[in-house]
């Protein structure tokens, strides 16, 4: 379970993206020797099912990150899959606690499975996020009716750019390729930016919390919480009350 509060990023597919190759790189490979992914998604357009994600799983296979990665995503109206059944165990408990900070977050759903560790939690910080949507751009395009796919298989054998998509797990596969036209694979595949993309993300823009917002947690939400958070949680804001209408 990877957390991070409404101040330190959003919620759209550069940040999925970034929690994605923090477990690649920071959590997965420490765990399995195998380069061979299967991911399992839901059918959020925002967030999962988009261009973005799919040109990084081909930046993936094409830097060496996985040898093969097949993508699939859950039958419509059935959205429910293992991990909801860790997050119901976090809803049980995380009901019955009072947790002040995201630390106190973090430590309660670990606290949820305690006894089979199952559940466990990484704060994410700024540094953790960039704007891999911007920084992908540059090398691919986007996947037209991504959204009527069901699975993707990406493979180190394919050229660079190429991705097979699946309209039903049933039938033939279609064959696209997202790498732009006039780049070539040799040349890309040698570029250190291409390599290291993640080196040279450009930052995400920073989350404003609205001002209404920000004035009712300070004048209706403050009064109730301990006062050594409160600086934290709610603290007194910069902007104009007036500002907050």
């Amino acid at each position: 379970n990877m957390l991070y509060d409404q101040s330190v990023a959003g919620k759209g597919s550069s940040e999925v993206v970034s929690m994605l190759y923090y477990f690649l790189t920071r959590i997965r490979a420490r765990m399995f020797a195998s380069k061979k992914i299967c991911l399992h998604a839901d059918n959020c357009v925002g967030q999962n099912k988009n261009s973005t994600v799919i040109q990084f799983l081909i930046w993936c296979v094409a830097t060496g990150i996985a040898d093969h990665i097949e993508l699939k995503f859950l039958l419509k109206g059935h959205t429910k899959f293992s991990p909801d059944g860790g997050f119901g165990m976090i809803k049980k408990h995380y009901r019955r606690v009072n947790a002040y900070t995201i630390g106190h977050v973090a430590d309660e759903v670990r606290k949820s499975t305690r006894g089979t560790k199952r559940n466990d939690a990484i704060i994410l910080e700024n540094k953790d996020f960039g704007n891999w949507k911007s920084a992908l751009q540059n090398f691919f395009t986007p996947l037209k009716g991504v959204s009527t796919f069901c699975a993707f298989i990406f493979d180190k054998k394919y050229p660079l750019g190429e991705v097979c998509a699946f309209r039903h797990e049933e039938e033939k596969s279609e064959t696209h390729n997202l790498l732009k036209n006039g780049l070539r694979p040799e040349e890309i595949l040698s570029d250190s930016t291409f390599v290291s993309l993640q080196e040279h993300l450009p930052p995400l823009e920073q989350p404003q919390i609205q001002a209404k917002k920000q004035w009712d947690m300070y004048e209706k939400v403050r009064p109730y919480i301990p006062s050594e958070y409160q600086d934290i949680i709610c603290p007194q804001p910069d902007i104009d009350k007036k500002n907050k209408l």
